[in-house]
Protein backbone atom coordinates (compact mmCIF):
# COMPACT_ATOMS: atom_id res chain seq x y z
CA UNK A 1 0.00 0.00 0.00
CA UNK A 2 2.98 2.35 1.06
CA UNK A 3 4.36 1.67 -2.34
CA UNK A 4 1.33 2.35 -4.52
CA UNK A 5 1.17 5.64 -2.56
CA UNK A 6 4.60 6.41 -3.52
CA UNK A 7 3.67 5.96 -6.57
CA UNK A 8 0.51 8.03 -7.08
CA UNK A 9 2.60 10.79 -5.41
CA UNK A 10 5.51 10.06 -8.03
CA UNK A 11 2.66 10.41 -10.81
CA UNK A 12 1.40 13.55 -9.52
CA UNK A 13 4.43 15.25 -8.99
CA UNK A 14 5.12 14.55 -12.48
CA UNK A 15 1.93 16.03 -14.17
CA UNK A 16 2.90 19.18 -11.83
CA UNK A 17 6.65 19.31 -13.76
CA UNK A 18 5.40 19.19 -16.97
CA UNK A 19 2.46 21.47 -16.47
CA UNK A 20 4.92 23.89 -15.45
CA UNK A 21 7.10 23.32 -18.03
CA UNK A 22 4.23 23.69 -20.50
CA UNK A 23 3.10 26.93 -18.86
CA UNK A 24 6.88 28.50 -19.20
CA UNK A 25 6.93 27.26 -22.46
CA UNK A 26 3.79 29.12 -23.45
CA UNK A 27 4.38 32.01 -21.97
CA UNK A 28 7.89 31.88 -23.20
CA UNK A 29 6.43 32.20 -26.47
CA UNK A 30 4.11 34.78 -25.75
CA UNK A 31 7.02 37.17 -24.82
CA UNK A 32 9.05 36.15 -28.14
CA UNK A 33 5.84 36.55 -30.15
CA UNK A 34 4.78 40.18 -28.57
CA UNK A 35 8.66 41.86 -29.05
CA UNK A 36 9.16 39.80 -33.03
CA UNK A 37 5.52 41.75 -33.56
CA UNK A 38 7.09 45.72 -31.87
CA UNK A 39 9.98 44.99 -33.70
CA UNK A 40 8.24 44.00 -37.62
CA UNK A 41 5.98 47.10 -36.61
CA UNK A 42 8.82 49.65 -35.80
CA UNK A 43 11.11 48.75 -38.57
CA UNK A 44 8.23 48.13 -41.14
CA UNK A 45 8.91 50.57 -44.30
CA UNK A 46 6.03 50.85 -46.76
CA UNK A 47 6.43 52.05 -50.02
CA UNK A 48 3.86 53.27 -52.47
CA UNK A 49 3.95 51.57 -55.35
CA UNK A 50 4.20 52.57 -59.22
CA UNK A 51 2.08 49.41 -60.65
CA UNK A 52 2.53 50.00 -64.37
CA UNK A 53 -1.13 49.84 -66.08
CA UNK A 54 -0.28 46.72 -68.29
CA UNK A 55 -0.63 45.02 -64.99
CA UNK A 56 -3.74 42.79 -64.93
CA UNK A 57 -3.06 40.14 -61.74
CA UNK A 58 -1.23 41.15 -58.60
CA UNK A 59 0.47 38.93 -56.50
CA UNK A 60 0.31 40.11 -52.73
CA UNK A 61 1.61 38.13 -49.64
CA UNK A 62 4.45 37.06 -47.50
CA UNK A 63 7.28 34.71 -48.62
CA UNK A 64 4.97 32.34 -50.49
CA UNK A 65 4.74 35.27 -53.10
CA UNK A 66 8.25 36.39 -53.50
CA UNK A 67 9.10 32.84 -53.83
CA UNK A 68 6.01 32.69 -56.21
CA UNK A 69 7.66 35.27 -58.29
CA UNK A 70 11.15 33.61 -58.80
CA UNK A 71 9.23 30.65 -60.43
CA UNK A 72 6.66 32.76 -63.00
CA UNK A 73 7.14 35.50 -64.76
CA UNK A 74 4.75 37.72 -67.99
CA UNK A 75 4.23 41.83 -68.21
CA UNK A 76 1.06 41.54 -67.18
CA UNK A 77 1.95 40.05 -63.55
CA UNK A 78 2.97 41.63 -60.99
CA UNK A 79 4.37 39.80 -57.55
CA UNK A 80 4.91 41.77 -54.40
CA UNK A 81 5.95 39.69 -51.75
CA UNK A 82 7.42 40.61 -48.02
CA UNK A 83 9.47 37.76 -46.55
CA UNK A 84 8.84 37.43 -42.50
CA UNK A 85 5.82 39.65 -42.96
CA UNK A 86 2.21 39.74 -41.45
CA UNK A 87 -1.04 40.43 -42.17
CA UNK A 88 -0.70 44.09 -40.55
CA UNK A 89 1.79 44.71 -43.05
CA UNK A 90 -0.43 44.34 -45.81
CA UNK A 91 -3.28 45.89 -44.34
CA UNK A 92 -0.57 48.96 -43.60
CA UNK A 93 0.93 48.31 -47.65
CA UNK A 94 -3.12 48.32 -49.09
CA UNK A 95 -3.63 52.09 -46.75
CA UNK A 96 -0.71 53.93 -48.90
CA UNK A 97 -1.36 52.18 -52.36
CA UNK A 98 -3.77 53.37 -55.00
CA UNK A 99 -3.96 50.66 -57.27
CA UNK A 100 -4.79 50.64 -61.09
CA UNK A 101 -8.02 50.06 -62.26
CA UNK A 102 -6.11 47.67 -64.93
CA UNK A 103 -5.57 44.93 -62.05
CA UNK A 104 -8.82 42.66 -62.38
CA UNK A 105 -7.37 39.85 -59.85
CA UNK A 106 -5.69 40.20 -56.26
CA UNK A 107 -4.13 36.65 -55.15
CA UNK A 108 -3.76 36.92 -51.81
CA UNK A 109 -1.16 34.63 -49.82
CA UNK A 110 -0.89 35.43 -46.54
CA UNK A 111 -1.41 34.14 -42.37
CA UNK A 112 1.39 31.34 -41.62
CA UNK A 113 3.79 33.93 -40.15
CA UNK A 114 0.53 35.38 -38.21
CA UNK A 115 0.15 31.42 -37.06
CA UNK A 116 3.81 31.39 -36.40
CA UNK A 117 3.40 33.92 -33.88
CA UNK A 118 0.95 32.61 -31.73
CA UNK A 119 -1.96 34.72 -33.23
CA UNK A 120 -5.42 33.07 -32.87
CA UNK A 121 -7.65 31.81 -35.40
CA UNK A 122 -10.31 34.47 -35.00
CA UNK A 123 -7.78 36.85 -34.95
CA UNK A 124 -5.93 35.77 -38.33
CA UNK A 125 -9.66 35.20 -40.04
CA UNK A 126 -10.05 39.07 -38.70
CA UNK A 127 -7.15 40.38 -40.57
CA UNK A 128 -7.54 38.02 -43.64
CA UNK A 129 -11.31 39.59 -43.92
CA UNK A 130 -9.73 43.21 -43.29
CA UNK A 131 -7.85 42.25 -46.63
CA UNK A 132 -10.39 41.22 -48.44
CA UNK A 133 -12.73 43.76 -47.63
CA UNK A 134 -10.32 46.44 -48.25
CA UNK A 135 -11.48 49.43 -50.51
CA UNK A 136 -8.65 49.22 -52.82
CA UNK A 137 -9.40 45.74 -53.60
CA UNK A 138 -13.03 46.35 -54.00
CA UNK A 139 -14.48 45.50 -57.98
CA UNK A 140 -11.63 43.04 -58.04
CA UNK A 141 -11.58 39.12 -58.37
CA UNK A 142 -10.15 38.14 -54.86
CA UNK A 143 -8.41 35.06 -54.59
CA UNK A 144 -7.42 34.02 -51.16
CA UNK A 145 -4.78 31.08 -51.23
CA UNK A 146 -4.72 28.57 -48.45
CA UNK A 147 -2.25 28.45 -45.69
CA UNK A 148 -0.08 25.26 -46.43
CA UNK A 149 0.46 22.93 -43.30
CA UNK A 150 4.04 22.51 -42.82
CA UNK A 151 5.87 19.49 -43.10
CA UNK A 152 7.77 18.77 -40.04
CA UNK A 153 11.45 18.45 -40.38
CA UNK A 154 14.43 17.20 -38.12
CA UNK A 155 16.47 18.95 -35.69
CA UNK A 156 13.47 21.47 -35.67
CA UNK A 157 12.60 22.09 -32.34
CA UNK A 158 11.30 25.80 -31.88
CA UNK A 159 8.06 24.95 -33.43
CA UNK A 160 5.11 22.79 -32.06
CA UNK A 161 4.11 21.51 -35.68
CA UNK A 162 0.75 19.47 -34.32
CA UNK A 163 -0.06 22.52 -32.69
CA UNK A 164 0.61 25.40 -35.99
CA UNK A 165 -0.94 22.64 -38.41
CA UNK A 166 -3.94 22.17 -36.60
CA UNK A 167 -4.65 26.03 -36.25
CA UNK A 168 -3.30 26.44 -40.00
CA UNK A 169 -6.45 23.80 -40.68
CA UNK A 170 -8.80 25.70 -38.81
CA UNK A 171 -8.40 28.72 -40.74
CA UNK A 172 -8.57 27.31 -44.24
CA UNK A 173 -11.34 25.84 -42.97
CA UNK A 174 -12.96 28.72 -41.92
CA UNK A 175 -11.83 30.74 -44.89
CA UNK A 176 -13.49 28.42 -47.26
CA UNK A 177 -16.32 28.39 -45.80
CA UNK A 178 -16.40 32.14 -45.55
CA UNK A 179 -15.11 32.94 -48.99
CA UNK A 180 -16.77 30.92 -51.48
CA UNK A 181 -18.81 33.90 -53.59
CA UNK A 182 -17.63 35.68 -57.27
CA UNK A 183 -15.74 38.74 -55.48
CA UNK A 184 -13.54 36.53 -53.20
CA UNK A 185 -12.87 32.88 -53.13
CA UNK A 186 -10.39 30.78 -51.88
CA UNK A 187 -7.72 28.71 -53.35
CA UNK A 188 -8.18 25.21 -51.91
CA UNK A 189 -4.64 23.18 -51.81
CA UNK A 190 -5.17 18.89 -51.69
CA UNK A 191 -4.26 16.89 -49.61
CA UNK A 192 -1.14 16.13 -51.97
CA UNK A 193 -0.44 20.18 -52.55
CA UNK A 194 0.13 20.19 -48.75
CA UNK A 195 2.12 16.62 -47.91
CA UNK A 196 3.81 16.23 -50.58
CA UNK A 197 8.01 16.85 -50.37
CA UNK A 198 8.23 16.15 -53.81
CA UNK A 199 6.52 19.66 -54.32
CA UNK A 200 7.50 21.77 -51.52
CA UNK A 201 11.23 23.77 -50.56
CA UNK A 202 13.45 21.59 -48.48
CA UNK A 203 12.22 23.95 -45.20
CA UNK A 204 9.02 22.13 -45.62
CA UNK A 205 7.21 25.56 -45.45
CA UNK A 206 7.44 27.03 -49.07
CA UNK A 207 6.73 25.40 -52.51
CA UNK A 208 9.63 25.07 -55.00
CA UNK A 209 8.52 25.64 -58.77
CA UNK A 210 7.25 22.82 -59.67
CA UNK A 211 4.70 23.14 -56.67
CA UNK A 212 3.77 26.68 -58.10
CA UNK A 213 3.58 25.23 -61.10
CA UNK A 214 0.46 23.26 -60.08
CA UNK A 215 -0.45 26.58 -58.18
CA UNK A 216 -0.30 28.70 -61.34
CA UNK A 217 -2.96 25.73 -63.19
CA UNK A 218 -4.83 25.46 -60.29
CA UNK A 219 -5.64 29.10 -60.32
CA UNK A 220 -6.15 29.12 -64.51
CA UNK A 221 -8.86 26.92 -63.61
CA UNK A 222 -10.16 28.90 -60.72
CA UNK A 223 -10.62 32.21 -62.73
CA UNK A 224 -12.17 30.37 -65.87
Amino acid sequence: MFHNKIVKISILLLGVFFLIIGSIRSCRNEVRSFFILQSLEQNRVIIKEDIPSRVTTLYIGDSFIADWAACKSDTTTLFIGKRGEVTDWLIAWLDEQTLPSTIQTVVVAIGLNDVLLNRSVEKVIAQLHHIVMHHQLSGRKIVLLEIPILLEQPNTFFIDFEHVNNQILEINKVAKKKYTNAVCKTLTLSDTMHRNPEIRHPDGIHFNCSGYSILSEQLGLLND
